[in-house]
């Protein structure tokens, strides 16, 4: 099992409620092994303007297949005009917890 076949999707949202409701989908739909989330504070522009906020950070762990299906999900659920969805690969981790990641997601 390569590394780089597993991914780890950022998304923030507006409160710990979502968070918490999508990452339940998220694994019960076997989009993702493991989901994680917490409070940031957040400063942007948006619009021409300087924004800051309250979010919720949601880390999704899934496979690198899986991607356009979280991707379609998050787009789907999420209340946002325009919301975060950004991908990064897991280039290290520990063999078992990927072997792991891998298993938990539909293949």
């Amino acid at each position: 099992m390569r590394e780089k076949s597993a991914i780890i999707v950022i998304s923030t949202v507006a409160g710990k409620r979502l968070a918490h409701r999508m990452a339940r989908a998220l694994i019960k739909g076997k989009l993702a092994a493991c989901c994680n989330y917490f409070p940031v504070r957040s400063q942007y522009m948006w619009k021409g303007k300087h924004e800051h906020s309250q979010e919720v950070m949601l880390l999704v762990k899934t496979s690198k297949r899986g991607y356009r299906k979280v991707e379609s999900f998050l787009k789907k659920h999420h209340p946002y005009q325009l919301a975060e969805i950004v991908a990064l690969p897991i280039c290290r981790a520990e063999k078992r917890y990927l072997a792991w990641i891998m298993e938990g997601v539909e293949k």
